[in-house]
């Protein structure tokens, strides 16, 4: 099992759940903000690597 997904997300109520979600998902989850977007946005990258097998290991 292998994989990658990376998704635009902006923060909002659901934002801790679906970074919860990835991280029992992926082996390796990284958030990354761009350089080029403003401080005021709420806008992130969820970057998920190295897709878990289904038993989670």
């Amino acid at each position: 099992p292998d994989g990658a997904l990376v998704t635009k997300v902006f923060h909002g109520g659901a934002y801790d759940g679906l970074v919860a979600l990835f991280r029992r998902t992926f082996k390796t989850v990284k958030v990354i903000k761009p350089k080029a977007s403003r401080d005021k946005s709420s806008e992130t990258f969820l970057v998920g690597m190295g897709l878990k097998d289904s038993t989670g290991a």
